[in-house]
């Protein structure tokens, strides 16, 4: 199992930091989609903008088991479904 990471301001990859320091899973970006193999479990970490979780369609072919979005907006995002949509 490993953590897969899509940040753009840097707080995203603090997050996956530190749930790999409590896990001592590996830390890998949705830029290094070869270092992951794609049977192998991944948790998800990923940025919301405009109602979807940037980086979660780069794992389309990868067993993506667990998702947590970052990120505040100024009105409600859309249903879980919805944001988490490949």
């Amino acid at each position: 199992m490993v953590i897969v990471c899509e940040s753009k301001t840097g707080f995203t990859m603090k997050y996956a930091n530190m749930l790999s320091q409590k896990t001592g899973l590996k830390v890998f970006t949705t830029r290094e989609p070869d270092k992951v193999w794609s049977d192998e479990e991944v948790i998800f970490l990923g940025w919301m903008k405009a109602g979807m979780i940037q980086g979660l369609r780069k794992l389309k072919k990868h067993k993506v088991i667990a998702v947590c979005a970052t990120g505040i907006g100024l009105k409600a995002e859309p249903d879980n479904e919805t944001a988490m949509k490949l």
